[in-house]
């Protein structure tokens, strides 16, 4: 397991106690915020599930129905409301995999909390993300071709976004994640 963190972390880490999990679709945010909520004692919140209940059908209905210009407009709504509700008491967000690809959207969590990149493999993202039709982006990906080199070109266009995060954890199918979690935790303490 790599740790990585950005030059301004440990000082703004013991002023945020909000925390936003970014990286890609089956990296693990909502099992290690899950955890890592309830190791914090903070409310955790998942984003995608947010919106499913506001929307009333699942998220590749949205895609399908709406668009994935409009379920895009509909993240940075979710998580500025949210980050709104929630900031007094703190909170674990875990977030959709595109949501920081919007600059207005990484800019708006690392300004109001710490950002965590859970960073995973292609091939372990692959093991892990076993139903494509669940996945809107990556379904609409694995019609143009191989999935492995799908999931390989949409990384690399994200990597951009999700390397502006404050703490990076590089994890691996070996690891469980309860090892992520307390790596979080200890990066957070400073």
């Amino acid at each position: 397991m790599e740790v990585r963190y950005s030059a301004e972390h440990s000082d703004k880490a013991r002023m945020k106690k909000n925390i936003y999990l970014i990286g890609f679709m089956g990296s693990g945010k909502t099992t290690v915020g899950r955890l890592l909520a309830k190791t914090l004692e903070l409310p955790f919140i998942d984003t995608d599930s947010i919106i499913e209940e506001e929307e009333g059908v699942p998220i590749p209905e949205i895609f399908g129905e709406q668009g994935e210009r409009y379920f895009r407009a509909k993240e940075g709504q979710v998580l500025r409301k949210l980050t709104k509700q929630y900031s007094s008491s703190g909170f674990v967000m875990s977030t959709g995999g595109g949501m920081p690809c919007n600059p207005r959207n990484i800019r708006y969590m690392r300004e109001h909390g710490t950002v965590v990149y859970l960073k995973t493999g292609v091939d372990e993202i692959l093991a892990r993300v076993n139903e494509p039709m669940e996945r809107p982006v990556l379904h609409r990906l694995e019609k143009e071709g191989d999935p492995k080199e799908a999931i390989r070109s949409l990384l690399e266009k994200r990597e951009h976004y999700y390397s502006k995060a404050d703490i990076t954890v590089t994890s691996s199918k070996d690891l469980t994640a309860q090892i992520v979690t307390d790596t979080i935790v200890t990066g957070l303490e400073g």
